[in-house]
């Protein structure tokens, strides 16, 4: 949990201050999985848009979690939150937004 004096102390507006920190957390996922992704490129060319795609699910799935985080904030991420999440993400991945929409409706 970040402390509030770190997030309030931020003279950027809420929009770029998220940004921010949506732009940081891409390009740190960027540099931790590139060499991993280079190897599964090299290694597996023909699964490259198979491999393109879980790397944009990924990101997606983090700014979703970003999002979350500074929407509940200063209070924790509950339980009840992060399930209903998952399950939003999963069933999204799906083509089915009605089911996604309706879960989210219950927080």
């Amino acid at each position: 949990m970040e402390n509030e004096f770190y997030v309030w102390s931020h003279k950027d507006k809420p929009n770029g201050f998220l940004w921010k920190k949506i732009l940081i957390g891409v390009m740190m996922n960027s540099i931790l999985y590139f060499l991993l992704m280079v190897m599964l490129l090299f290694s597996f060319p023909e699964n490259m848009v198979h491999i393109l795609i879980l790397y944009a699910i990924g990101v997606f799935f983090m700014i979703a979690v970003i999002f979350m985080k500074y929407a509940a904030f200063p209070h924790r991420i509950g339980l009840k939150e992060s399930i209903v999440m998952s399950i939003s993400s999963v069933f999204s991945t799906y083509n089915n937004h009605n089911v996604s929409i309706f879960l989210l409706s219950f927080h």
